[in-house]
């Protein structure tokens, strides 16, 4: 049994027939084929009620709502947090100073 392989032999057969262009165009009208019974069918459910698709937008959309509004608010806490933190930094070097001189 021979172990080498060449570069030929990775490549499935039916690929070394036909050709890859025409292995692209099958290719291409198979997922048109897909498209338009896919349409077809969301043309007869949208009809009826909201398509997948919309429901998906509509959904990230909402979403989207929520992380900037949630942003908004999360900048508005750290704004307060880091003015606490400034003003406890400037009390306690006042205070540190102050019993520095009281010790000298």
């Amino acid at each position: 049994v021979d172990l080498r392989r060449s570069a030929s032999t990775c490549i499935p057969q039916p690929f070394h027939a036909v050709g890859v262009a025409t292995v692209l165009a099958v290719a291409m009208k198979m997922a048109a084929r897909a498209a338009f019974v896919l349409a077809a069918f969301g043309a007869t459910v949208s009809a009826s009620s909201v398509t997948p698709i919309a429901k998906v937008i509509q959904l990230m959309k909402e979403m989207e709502a929520k992380g900037v509004s949630e942003k908004k608010a999360e900048a508005v806490r750290f704004s307060a947090f880091d003015q606490w933190c400034t003003d406890q930094k400037r009390i306690k070097s006042e205070e540190i100073a102050a019993g520095t001189e009281k010790i000298e």
